[in-house]
């Protein structure tokens, strides 16, 4: 009945045992350092893509005129969305991946691609709400 209940069987399920909890704490550091990042340096990244997003819908209005400055403006943006996807959780890091793929896409922009810098600036919009939601939330989790 306890045959199985040697001391190498006990060790070797507890090393395996060992093995899981070691990855749960390396998982759960992780997301303690990006949540203090996030916390410490979204206010700043969140400010300046509000900045260049606002840019943005300035530019639009003069938008055959102003090509070369909105194309400046997304490659400002760019590095920015990185660094943010860099210290949030699955959900936001999908949004944002979203608009760095539209960026990337169009980084050259033509007359007729006004309506693709619309749909980049709404997603901008999206992704800088979220993020300010999810700025607010982990200030109440401290």
């Amino acid at each position: 009945m306890f045959e199985w209940l040697t001391l190498s069987n006990v060790g070797n399920v507890a090393s395996i045992l060992g093995i899981g909890l070691s990855l749960y704490v390396i998982y759960n550091v992780r997301e303690i350092r990006k949540s203090y990042l996030f916390t410490a340096r979204a206010p700043a990244l969140l400010k300046s893509l509000r900045t260049h997003s606002s840019n943005i819908k300035d530019l639009l209005k003069e938008f055959e005129t102003s090509i070369e400055e909105i194309e400046t403006e997304l490659a400002r943006c760019s590095p920015i969305l990185e660094s943010l996807r860099r210290k949030v959780g699955r959900h936001e890091r999908r949004s944002i991946s979203i608009v760095i793929k539209q960026i990337t896409t169009n980084k050259s922009l033509s007359t007729e691609s006004k309506n693709t810098v619309w749909s980049i600036y709404k997603e901008l919009l999206k992704v800088e709400e979220e993020l300010r939601n999810l700025h607010k939330d982990r200030q109440w989790e401290r």
